[in-house]
């Protein structure tokens, strides 16, 4: 296969596993037009690269007791030293690493911050506690705290939260 329609193999590919994961490689191949060995193949290929991190299946979160998803904006205060600022990612990226209802943690620019993460809860109360524990680790090192909380328990969501949305764009 020509490396430019192994590419696209791999990018069809991706899409596919986006809407529906669960499908076979027998299945996937006939979609894509390839053969099933080739799809078995490249789906290896792209664990061991790290490409595809995992398979997973996207919850109604609220029936795993999840009420709340919150995005929370952090400032970090200017002027650290690059030592300051070295140990205090190292430290923060064990943290993070350590709370796992948090599913997304980066910098970012814009609305005048610096970080983002994106967590579940099971209440206000639990996120309470939760922010309160972000701010006595890492208060000293931030100016300020903004928080988004996205209520889970409706049903009525403008838009569901699903990876096959991407798929659409190939």
């Amino acid at each position: 296969m020509k490396k430019s329609n192994k590419k696209l193999v791999k990018i069809k590919l991706l899409h596919e596993l986006l809407k529906d994961s669960t499908r076979s490689d027998r299945e996937l191949s006939k979609v894509i037009g390839v053969s099933q060995p080739t799809i078995s193949k490249m789906k290896k290929t792209l664990l061991d690269q790290g490409v595809i991190q995992g398979f997973t299946m996207i919850p109604h979160f609220s029936e795993m007791g999840y009420a709340i998803m919150a995005l929370t904006l952090v400032k970090m205060k200017p002027l650290f030293s690059s030592e300051e600022y070295k140990n205090g990612h190292e430290k923060a990226k064990k943290w993070l690493n350590e709370e796992s209802n948090i599913i997304f943690a980066d910098y970012c620019r814009g609305m005048d911050m610096d970080a983002l993460m994106i967590s579940f809860h099971k209440s206000y109360q639990d996120f309470d506690k939760f922010i309160k524990r972000h701010k006595q680790e890492f208060g000293y090192l931030l100016q300020d705290i903004q928080n988004i909380l996205i209520n889970l328990a409706g049903d009525d969501f403008l838009k569901p939260f699903h990876f096959k949305y991407l798929a659409e764009n190939l």
